[in-house]
């Protein structure tokens, strides 16, 4: 059977020649406004064959133009010049865009050719922009362009160009300037005169050379040169990421003029070529090809930091041996493990082997660079080292300590040390480095309000109000300082009247209401006065307490509590200070009534926290108001507020109820079985009883955990969490396992601390260090439960070697 042949389309030119002219000259148009260009030449030359030049010549200039410009976009710009010839053959006189392409292609004596021609016609405009591209090939050359006329501007100014060129790269600026004065403002080198104006600019007015660059057009046969010098204007980070995008001679001339040598200059084409982001192995090549430019010291540092972070990847023996001695205990102490007791007695005696390497086994000079090494390694130890082992921490907290000694200088070292032991409630040994500081530092701020705290710590009210006043005489805007000044003269105060001395009471009050920061602080101290007065039988102290417990409270059972708070801190029982003001708490708090109770508990609990434990008999007469309206019911966030308040009081009973009540209102809520748990627990801590849950108690934990956790609870979710980890804990004295499978549960612990990823092993150290060796064997043994086998476990006839 004979094939079908494919039907070719026609051509444009067949379709054309059946039209009229018109039509022709429409489709011509179309096609030039579509960029069909080499449609648009085909009608256009279609259209020549019947009509006059008028009515195709203009058309085809065009079509021929942005084809040339499309080629030139691809870079063929042998058939774009095929192009602009044939343009040529229309145009009266050459156009600049095809002398520059000319020029492009190297076709010189052809691109004077045409310039002489367009010389001929006097159109400056475009004799100036081909006189510039002219001007920028000439100094490209080694020798100046021949067949130039004797007075032509590019060959008298380009003497002079050459020599401002030349001199500029000797360092001769005054030559520079003498030639370029000799060079008119007109000139085709007139952009190369601002670039080198700009240059001599630098380094001292980087303002002006970056004004001087702005005059250059894009569009200027010198704008790549201008482009080079603006790098130079860059940041140093900004100036090495915009390199590799700005061309080979760009690059090298910014280079060159940003100072760089030619050993920086090889090693920046280097790292170039080995891509954006080269890894370890690639950049110690690197390192090690331009050792002597880098300095021995600066690659050795940086070889250990790379074979560290491609640890334990198998690193090049002769980079190894090449590295110093110091860098090797470095890079030591770096890669001992430290997971369980024995791995980090290997990382201790690690760091302490580089210690000596330092030190040359003798005590470094105090502030020396080596102390100062020595001491930055003691604070790696404490930030790294699992310190829950009193042995290792106790080791840790002698090498902390012999920082003091190392960089006595260093007033950090003295306050982290201080807040270190301040947060151990270890106050002795805070209060012997506190004083070692003040010594060396008596007007330090820093200093004065660590002894400060320690006074207030340790009660010593008289000592914390002296250091309060020497702390605002330096800083008088600083607010703790006031706060505890006020706070050490009333505390002050409550001293005094234990000590059954109300006349230095009283003085102590005047003294706190004087400093009081805030209208509430000062309520606060005029409550306590006029409650003392009511004690001596002060006429009316009693109008007074009134008043002034008012303004703290605001509301009937809000003021109440204010007086009970204030008075407890004079030692008055809760009963008895509201029969000695006649007050009545038995009617049940309106809302408001009972939210400004809640801030009035808020705002004392900083300061009432080292008597939380009493906070129970204070409390106690409002339980029966306060559950009567939290009853409620009430939104969420007010329950949440009030166990939040009330696990802090340690007041269990209220707790206890406040936390059943919310349960109640909002069973679906698991951050109030957390705290219904909680204040269980904290019942039977206060009464020294056992805790015990039943199975029903658990399953409510648990089924509170999952709740919370498809809540997006992750706060609650996690106390559970703590909760339920603490109830699965394993008693280390008890049998977990039957005595056939121990051994092979053991072996299959061995095999995860010696194969296990990182990740794995610390999650094994956590589980160890919390639950014991039950614990991690219950851990292990749930991870290959649910988990598919590891790959990096091996096969079995392996496990014994």
């Amino acid at each position: 059977m004979a094939r079908k042949r494919n039907k070719k389309p026609s051509s444009p030119n067949k379709v054309a020649s059946s039209l009229s002219a018109d039509a022709i000259q429409s489709l011509g148009y179309e096609a030039l406004a579509e960029g069909k260009y080499r449609d648009a030449i085909n009608h256009f030359k279609t259209l020549a064959k019947i009509e006059p030049e008028a009515c195709w010549q203009q058309g085809l200039l065009e079509a021929y133009e942005g084809r040339a410009q499309v080629l030139e976009a691809k870079g063929m710009l042998k058939e774009a010049l095929a192009i602009r010839e044939n343009r040529r053959r229309f145009e009266s006189s050459p156009d600049p865009r095809y002398i520059a392409l000319l020029l492009r292609l190297g076709r010189i004596p052809d691109a004077l050719t045409a310039y002489t021609a367009l010389s001929q016609t006097g159109d400056t405009r475009s004799l100036a922009q081909v006189r510039s591209l002219i001007a920028a090939i000439d100094l490209s050359r080694d020798t100046p362009i021949e067949g130039l006329p004797a007075d032509d501007p590019v060959y008298v100014d380009g003497v002079h160009a050459r020599h401002a060129l030349a001199a500029w790269c000797r360092g001769d600026d005054e030559q520079v300037a003498q030639h370029l004065k000799a060079i008119p403002f007109r000139s085709p080198y007139r952009d190369l005169t601002l670039i080198l104006k700009a240059m001599l600019c630098l380094p001292q007015d980087c303002g002006k050379t970056s004004a001087l660059l702005d005059k250059i057009a894009a569009d200027s046969a010198f704008a790549p040169l201008a482009d080079a010098a603006r790098l130079v204007l860059l940041p140093e980070a900004d100036f090495i990421a915009a390199l590799p995008n700005a061309g080979e001679q760009s690059a090298r001339f910014a280079m060159n003029l940003r100072g760089w040598s030619p050993e920086r200059q090889s090693l920046w084409r280097e790292l170039i070529r080995r891509g954006p982001e080269p890894g370890p192995a690639h950049l110690m090549d690197v390192i090690e090809k331009h050792r002597q430019m880098l300095g021995d010291t600066w690659a050795n540092q940086k070889l250990i930091r790379l074979i560290h972070a491609q640890w334990p990847a198998k690193v090049t023996p002769a980079i190894l041996k090449a590295l110093p001695s110091y860098e090797s205990f470095i890079l030591k102490a770096w890669t001992t493990p430290r997971f369980d007791f024995h791995d980090q007695e290997d990382a201790l005696c690690a760091w302490e082997n580089l210690i000596n390497v330092i030190t040359s086994g003798k005590k470094p000079k105090p502030g020396t660079p080596d102390a100062l090494r020595v001491a930055l390694i003691h604070r790696h130890l404490f930030e790294t080292l699992d310190l829950s082992d009193s042995d290792f921490r106790k080791a840790i907290e002698v090498l902390l300590q012999k920082n003091l000694e190392l960089v006595p200088d260093e007033i950090e070292e003295h306050s982290f040390l201080i807040q270190y032991y301040q947060e151990k409630k270890d106050i002795k040994v805070a209060r012997r480095i506190v004083e070692q500081g003040l010594a060396r530092w008596p007007e330090n701020v820093t200093m004065l309000n660590a002894a400060l705290d320690i006074a207030i710590a340790t009660k010593a009210y008289k000592k914390a109000a002296t250091l309060a006043r020497r702390i605002l005489e330096r800083d008088p805007i600083n607010r703790h300082a006031a706060q505890s000044l006020f706070d050490a003269h009333l505390a002050h105060a409550t001293k005094q009247v234990k000590k059954n001395r109300p006349d230095l009471a009283f003085k102590e009050m005047e003294t706190a209401i004087e400093w009081a920061r805030t209208s509430q602080d000062k309520d606060r101290a005029m409550l306590m006065r006029a409650l003392l007065q009511v004690l001596n039988e002060t006429p009316g102290a009693i109008e007074e307490v009134r008043v002034r417990a008012h303004r703290l409270g605001q509301t009937p059972l809000a003021s109440a509590l204010a007086v009970v708070l204030q008075g407890s801190r004079l030692g008055l029982k809760t009963q008895h200070t509201l029969s000695l003001v006649g007050m009545d708490i038995e009617r049940v708090p309106d809302p408001d009534d009972l939210m400004r109770c809640r801030d009035l508990l808020q705002d004392n609990m900083q300061r009432i926290s080292a008597q939380s434990l009493q906070m129970t008999d204070i409390l106690q007469p409002f339980h029966k108001p306060l559950i009567k309206a939290i009853q409620g019911p009430l939104p969420y966030q007010d329950y949440e507020c009030w166990c939040e308040l009330l696990s802090r009081t340690k007041d269990a009973v209220l707790y206890l109820m406040v936390a059943r009540i919310a349960v109640d209102h909002y069973p679906d809520k698991p951050l109030f079985v957390f705290h219904e748990y909680r204040a269980r627990q904290i019942q039977t801590e206060i009464h020294r009883a056992h805790f015990w849950l039943d199975d029903d108690d658990v399953e409510r934990l648990e089924t509170a955990h999952s709740l919370a956790r498809s809540q997006g609870d992750i706060r609650t979710a996690q106390r559970l969490s703590d909760i339920l980890d603490a109830l699965y804990g394993f008693d280390s004295s008890a049998s977990l396992l039957p005595d056939d499978i121990e051994d092979t549960v053991d072996l299959m612990i061995q095999v995860f601390y010696d194969h296990a990823p990182l990740n794995i092993l610390r999650q094994m150290q956590d589980v160890e260090k919390r639950h014991g060796y039950p614990g991690l064997v219950n851990w292990v043994i749930n991870y290959m439960a649910h988990n598919p086998p590891p790959s990096w476990i091996p096969p079995l006839d392996q496990l014994d070697s």
